[in-house]
């Protein structure tokens, strides 16, 4: 049986959420290693700024709600965004640094072979925690603050 009870108010998802009960806790997490490596260095994991903004986030809630307004169901919003090629106009035909730059991100890494950033955009995905294969992380946050709540 799945362990569904939201009651305890918690709002993030982790890596046990939708999981048999019985399953066995992780004796370390995926990318435990990345978030040792980076303090190491004397930083904090990437990943690890999403929480921290949260807790933030919460804390001001904690400290400046207006006129007792309840803080919204979820206070950060992140979606993930990583490079991907631009697609070809319609009506013609993708350039040859186009089809390369679609080949170099299929093969799973993303090269600098002299492709211009014209040819690149930004598209949101959902992926896993630490599943990045290049040394950048981009998000689009919302923040859900006392002051603007919407975001």
């Amino acid at each position: 049986e799945v362990d569904r009870d939201r009651s305890s108010g918690a709002t993030s998802i982790g890596p046990l959420d939708g999981q048999p009960i019985d399953t066995p806790y992780p004796v370390t997490l995926p990318y435990e290693r990345q978030r040792q490596a980076a303090r190491r260095v004397g930083t904090v994991y990437c990943y690890d700024y999403l929480t921290l903004f949260e807790e933030a986030l919460q804390d001001m809630w904690a400290t400046q709600q207006p006129n007792n307004t309840p803080p919204p169901t979820e206070l950060l919003v992140a979606k993930e965004l990583v490079l991907v090629p631009k697609k070809a106009k319609r009506g013609t035909s993708a350039s040859n640094d186009e089809k390369k730059s679609h080949q170099l991100l299929t093969n799973g890494r993303v090269e600098s072979t002299g492709v211009g950033a014209e040819n690149w955009e930004l598209a949101e995905t959902t992926r896993d925690i630490g599943k990045n294969d290049i040394a950048m992380v981009a998000w689009h946050l919302t923040l859900r603050t006392p002051l603007h709540p919407n975001g």
